[in-house]
């Protein structure tokens, strides 16, 4: 048995492919993240009491916004920045395999739990999460041309 972290330890490839991926989320993050708690804390100022949103409204932000992009662009902004791109292992990627693969993403120690989990189990393919394995899906990375 090979967990995803020993293959990832070995392979300059693999170790290139999740530092884009991990740059890519910190992207993304910043772009649902920061709208999110500017908004909160301008209502906030105006006397609304929020602050207990913040996490909710951001996972639900932060999965539909991963969902949408995947489906309409396949990847989000940060992904597409860095050349990564969203795909089927078993043919045409399909709308509810990203709801699946994005799931993690509405509270963000699952998302944690997801990566984790992914590095310390048997991987057929070490650019999976948790998530793309129940979803059939990975993450590749494709050259600009």
């Amino acid at each position: 048995m090979t967990i995803a972290f020993d293959q990832i330890q070995h392979d300059q490839a693999l170790q290139d492919l999740w530092v884009k991926r991990v740059l890519a989320a910190l992207v993304d993050a910043v772009l649902v993240f920061a709208p999110v708690y500017v908004t909160m804390g301008i209502f906030m100022m105006m006397g609304a009491s929020l602050w207990y949103m913040g996490g909710f409204a951001s996972g639900v932000i932060w999965f539909l916004y991963s969902f949408l992009f995947e489906t309409a662009a396949g990847g989000s902004i940060g992904k597409l920045l860095f050349g990564l791109r969203v795909v089927s292992v078993e043919g045409k990627l399909e709308p509810v395999q990203l709801l699946i693969r994005n799931a993690t993403k509405l509270v963000a120690v699952l998302m944690v739990i997801d990566v984790f989990l992914a590095m310390i189990t048997d991987a057929n393919d070490p650019r999976q999460r948790l998530m793309d394995r129940i979803a059939r899906t990975t993450l590749v990375f494709q050259k600009a041309n």
